[in-house]
């Protein structure tokens, strides 16, 4: 059957757990096959977690909860998905001409299942992933409206790199680029079809050695048509850097980044209040703690300025980072085991991922709670101020 606009406006649309599918070997991705899966590692048990912070110092009105939880079990499963005749919408929703659609990952329990599927028809942006799912009268069985997207047609196999939040940075450091290793061992030239948000992710991607004429940019308002879609799956959903996406940011920063230094460095967000796309997320009180940390030697940078080579020379150099939570500090992927890492947060929903990503890449960690202007937390992004005092105490111990 093909995938036409007509069938997606008529159709309701079912998910199915990817690891429902047949199984098949490596070598069979490059036929004809679809609806298919190949089995890179399946779930399993994380390892255990023996990296925990070294403080967390709470705000007066403690802002983030306990971070000694455990990880999810079991850890989901690696696997490559081929399907025929599907579309592409939203973040990285494939929709097939069956009647079935997944995502780039297989949830470990039918209660996750739940969780993620039933959100999809939500009316808010941050949980619907910009599919254009309409609720039906069955949890998890959608209609697709495409009335606002333009249509586009892919009449030949692509890798989809594509995964949840696709314009946020951060995701595309953890998502999206470990997804590189499954295209490596595929060794076939095909073209790659990837959310290119800003200048520095196509440069990561050549970096990695893919070259510019792969490169397909995907963008959520459209709805890709697609003959044939080779989908790795996430690696890392928990924020959990497993051992070969760390082997594979080793060997970026090998080629392209820095000796490690001793070198202090403050990642500012003074920035993000800038302008009509301003970030509400910003320290207040940012101008009485400069002159402290320059004090101390600290370099202060605006990372968002710097291209992909100058990001892993700035992370791989760094023996301290001091930041407030952001996606920046997302490059710490680019950083060697050991490097010192003090985690400003003001808020409590990625707190636990936070942790997950310095314990996974060895860093020697700690949070300091900076104070809301509200305790509203459903309100994303308000601004907050530290205790200038109380961080310079926790930083000369803790250096």
């Amino acid at each position: 059957m093909k995938i036409t606009p007509d069938r997606l406006a008529t159709q309701e649309f079912r998910y199915r757990n990817p690891l429902t599918y047949p199984r098949i070997e490596l070598s069979e991705l490059a036929g004809h096959v679809s609806n298919a899966i190949h089995v890179i590692r399946e779930a399993g048990p994380y390892p255990e977690v023996t990296n925990r912070a070294a403080f967390h110092d709470r705000a007066e009105r403690p802002v983030c909860p306990d971070l000694d939880v455990p990880l999810p079990s079991p850890r989901p499963a690696v696997f490559v998905m081929v399907r025929n005749d599907v579309a592409l919408s939203g973040y990285r929703t494939l929709i097939g001409a069956d009647g079935e659609y997944n995502l780039d990952e297989a949830f470990t329990s039918k209660e996750i299942e739940a969780i993620e599927i039933g959100r999809l028809g939500h009316p808010e942006q941050f949980r619907n992933e910009l599919i254009g799912f309409r609720d039906t009268s069955e949890p998890g069985v959608y209609r697709l409206d495409a009335s606002a997207k333009k249509f586009v047609t892919i009449d030949e196999t692509v890798i989809c790199l594509s995964s949840n939040e696709a314009p946020n940075y951060g995701a595309f450091l953890f998502r999206i680029f470990p997804k590189i290793i499954e295209i490596a061992r595929l060794q076939v030239n095909l073209r790659i079809l990837v959310p290119m948000y800003f200048p520095t992710l196509r440069q990561y991607l050549l970096m990695a050695g893919i070259s510019e004429h792969r490169l397909i940019p995907q963008y959520l308002d459209h709805v890709y048509l697609i003959k044939r879609a080779l989908v790795p799956s996430i690696r890392n959903r928990d924020v959990w850097l497993d051992d070969e996406t760390l082997a594979f940011y080793d060997q970026l920063r090998l080629r392209h980044g820095s000796a490690q230094r001793d070198r202090k460095i403050y990642l500012s967000r003074r920035d993000f209040a800038k302008g009509p796309g301003a970030n509400g997320r910003v320290m207040v009180n940012e101008g009485d703690l400069l002159p402290r940390l320059a004090e101390r030697e600290f370099e202060v940078v605006e990372p968002q300025h710097f291209n992909a080579f100058e990001q892993i020379r700035l992370f791989s150099s760094a023996s301290v980072l001091l930041s407030a939570s952001g996606s920046a500090f997302f490059n710490v992927v680019f950083c060697y085991p050991g490097t010192k890492m003090v985690d400003i947060e003001s808020e409590p929903h990625w707190v636990h991922g936070h942790a997950r990503l310095f314990s996974s890449r060895g860093l020697e960690y700690g949070f300091f709670e900076g104070v809301p202007s509200s305790y509203e937390f459903s309100k994303h992004h308000v601004p907050f101020t530290v205790d200038v005092d109380a961080l310079m105490r926790r930083l000369d111990s803790f250096l």
